[in-house]
């Protein structure tokens, strides 16, 4: 499946590194003349999943080594993503035009060639870069912004957040781009992406069978109705940090930001999620030293726990069903288009869960013997947490109207 591989998988194992080449003459140039084993070729044809597996199981380093004319280089762009995708950390090396790994070997020599390796490897946004927006001499701007989503697009394929996060950085200072708007091009993407039957399939799987890194699916309709609130309350916590992240610092007003207004409405309602708190503890510290509340706080700062969980509270699993559209013709604005009235909804959405769970739990309580007089007080709360319930759903209607 892969010429070379039964020779190179130890050594590749042992180096986690993979040389990936052209065709079966670059590997026998490889091993003869630099005597290095841990190479292998696709044999002209692109990258199969099958043969991306095989590799995977020694190594997450893949460097292509291709030729460098037009064929080699677009046969490059084609394995990138695919890799990305997979998981595997990618460099580039694109030998000199008309070259190919055994005819330059024979033209320079090992020594020299092992030193134009090691000082003509590229991550893949560098390799990406230099052919989409130098392989002509001018460009139009829109051209530029086309190549420049493409770079995104490789980015979106990588399924470490951490790792999108940091090649993000890398493209905004490369291209003198503010990130904001990169990673406004980087959500869109995401949206288009979360839309592949290929996507939706391992949403479903994870769903199914749950991953290291996410709680496992469960069955909410099997759950006591209390126990399905306390999933909600966690899930809106979510969403509003997720929404403080994103549009913490979009303006309200001349004088209010969106973070202060969302803070201002939260009052004294405590965090349940570990992350929630977490990261509500960390934006606290951070207006405590004059600073504002958004992602770019979060990637700025030395915590790594924190940067993480903002990174994955904005890669946000929820996404509106394709179904209203096409069944029911309905549609909604983008949330840049309303953001302070989605803030309000997902407060009060999470403050009513907050009465409803009081409220099951006064229940609860009603169902025990009582005294006459307790349970004349559990009837009052019951009476007044209901008033509450029915005040924020009078709001909430308001606003979902709105």
């Amino acid at each position: 499946m892969l010429y070379g591989f039964s020779f190179a998988k130890q050594r590749i194992k042992q180096e986690n590194n993979c040389y990936l080449v052209e065709g079966y003459t670059d590997v026998l140039a490889f091993h003869h003349m630099v005597g290095w084993e841990q190479v292998v070729a696709s044999a002209g044809t692109s990258l199969t999943e099958a043969q991306m597996g095989y590799l995977f199981r020694f190594t997450t380093k893949i460097t292509l080594v291709f030729d460098g004319d037009q064929a080699g280089i677009r046969a490059a762009l084609r394995g990138i993503d695919k890799l990305l995708a997979k998981g595997f950390e990618v460099k580039i090396i694109l030998l000199p035009p008309g070259e190919d790994p055994d005819s330059y070997l024979r033209k320079i020599g090992a020594a020299a060639f092992i030193h134009y390796l090691n000082h003509a490897i590229q991550d893949f946004i560098t390799f990406k870069a230099g052919f989409l927006l130098n392989h002509t001499s001018e460009q139009h701007p829109v051209e530029q912004a086309q190549c420049i989503r493409d770079i995104v697009r490789s980015i979106v394929a990588i399924p470490d957040e951490i790792t999108r996060s940091l090649f993000l950085k890398k493209c905004s200072k490369l291209f003198s781009i503010e990130e904001a708007l990169l990673l406004s091009t980087y959500h869109e993407l995401c949206n288009q992406a979360t839309s592949t039957p290929l996507l939706q399939q391992k949403r479903s799987f994870i769903k199914r069978h749950g991953t290291g890194n996410h709680s496992p699916y469960v069955d909410h309709r099997k759950l006591h109705f209390i126990n399905k609130l306390t999933t909600s309350i966690e899930a809106y916590e979510q969403e509003i940090m997720r929404i403080v992240l994103t549009y913490g610092c979009v303006k309200l007003s001349e004088e209010q930001y969106l973070y202060e207004y969302m803070f201002l409405e939260l009052g004294d309602i405590a965090f349940r999620s570990a992350n929630c708190i977490m990261l509500f503890d960390y934006f606290k510290k951070v207006l405590q030293l004059g600073g504002t509340v958004d992602i770019q706080c979060c990637l700025d700062g030395m915590d790594e726990a924190i940067k993480k969980i903002a990174i994955d509270l904005m890669a946000s699993p929820h996404e509106i069903s394709e179904a209203w559209v096409k069944k029911y013709g309905i549609y909604t604005v983008g949330e840049i288009d309303n953001v302070y009235q989605m803030s309000l909804e997902v407060i009060l959405r999470l403050k009513i869960r907050l009465v409803q769970e009081l409220i099951e739990q006064n229940r609860e309580e009603l169902t025990k013997e009582l005294t006459l007089e307790a349970e004349e007080h559990l009837l009052q709360v019951h009476q007044s947490l209901k008033a509450s319930e029915c005040s924020i759903a009078k709001r909430l209607g308001t606003v979902v109207a709105q």
